[in-house]
């Protein structure tokens, strides 16, 4: 009786997760406390800095709002795909994507630091926080 009741919990908690929209956890490899995450004012201050990369991790779509100077690059992109749009692996990257829910933003975060760059943050908010923090 015990190891059914075991069970039950174990699937229910597998069933949450999945709803979550989290996925990161079981493909990544990396946990999201290695990337740092920014908050709208550094963010704000990221996309002011030249120097910095910012990453929309959606990829392109046609209409798509995006942060200034952001580059689209979807978190499914292939390795190479990657190292050919970010050259410089000690470069400051930003990643983001639609909001606190998505997990395109977190996913890219982590593979690039995977894949060996060095200066890699994530803007947990994405173009909803943005959109918010220049409407008010």
């Amino acid at each position: 009786m015990k190891m059914k009741w075991l069970m039950v919990v174990a699937a229910l908690l597998g069933l949450g997760v999945m709803m979550s929209g989290c996925q990161c956890w079981c493909k990544c490899g990396k946990t999201s406390a290695e990337v740092k995450k920014l908050t709208t004012p550094e963010m704000l201050a990221a996309v002011a800095d030249t120097n910095v990369t910012v990453v929309d991790a959606r990829g392109a779509h046609d209409g798509m709002a995006m942060i200034p100077r952001a580059i689209p690059l979807s978190y499914e992109a292939s390795d190479a795909v990657i190292a050919t749009t970010l050259k410089d692996k000690n470069a400051s990257i930003v990643t983001y994507c639609a909001n606190t829910h998505c997990t395109a933003s977190p996913q890219l975060a982590a593979r690039l630091v995977k894949l060996g760059y060095t200066h890699v943050s994530e803007y947990p908010e994405g173009i909803a926080g943005w959109q918010k923090a220049h409407n008010q």
